[in-house]
């Protein structure tokens, strides 16, 4: 089979993966195309590794064979069958066909359109809602913290919001353990009064300002 090129993996000092891709002129040209924020070093394209790279990767290929190891080819397949899957989801989502039960009682039940929109971000892993005011996307939302899996989680509002999130989640789901961030810097969230440990929460709501004082904090939870 004809091949029009190399292709490698690697990290950058990061940590964070990528495809490193040498390649012919027209078919680097071409390639750019395909990925257009990316920029040759050194002659070398590097496409960070995810999903939906790896599956247009793996379309590319098709038309412009590339050379790579074992390691490489078995990464494109291994993340582009993972988009496949999620894509099915989705779809399953979109049509109403997700029979996911919420892992938490609600005390007010979703609506059917409600219920789609906490499937396709549940079966997706990422959602913009963008439904008309006073329909309810507060309500999707919490359906969606409500799955399996969800929780715990964090809910960043506008500062006016905070208190106004923390009723609604409650209301939604009584036995949900929510916390509203008092300071812009990350503290303990399981000591209790009096040096007692306690539980913790399942959901901490914060403002905007806050996240970068409890990004790192959080990134374990």
């Amino acid at each position: 089979v004809m091949t029009y090129g190399e292709l490698a993996v690697g990290t950058d000092v990061s940590g964070r993966a990528w495809f490193g891709i040498q390649a012919e002129p027209h078919v680097s040209m071409k390639l750019k195309q395909v990925f257009p924020r990316v920029s040759p070093q050194f002659g070398v394209i590097r496409i960070a590794i995810t999903e939906d790279t790896a599956r247009d990767l793996e379309w590319f290929m098709e038309r412009y064979p590339l050379r790579g190891s074992d390691e490489a080819m078995m990464l494109v397949q291994h993340h582009a069958r993972a988009h496949d899957r999620r894509r099915a989801r989705t779809a399953e989502a979109l049509l109403g066909k997700s029979d996911a039960k919420p892992a938490r009682r609600m005390a007010l039940p979703a609506r059917d359109y409600q219920e789609v929109a906490a499937a396709l971000a549940h079966a997706s892993g990422a959602l913009l809602l963008a439904d008309d005011i006073g329909t309810g996307k507060t309500c999707s939302a919490i359906r969606m913290l409500a799955s399996d899996g969800a929780l715990p989680a964090v809910v960043v509002v506008m500062t006016h919001l905070q208190r106004q999130w923390a009723a609604e989640l409650v209301r939604f789901i009584p036995d949900l353990r929510v916390h509203i961030a008092k300071l812009g810097t990350a503290y303990s969230l399981t000591a209790g009064q009096r040096g007692k440990g306690q539980p913790p929460p399942d959901v901490v709501v914060m403002n905007y300002h806050k996240v970068a004082g409890w990004a790192e904090a959080l990134a374990g939870w």
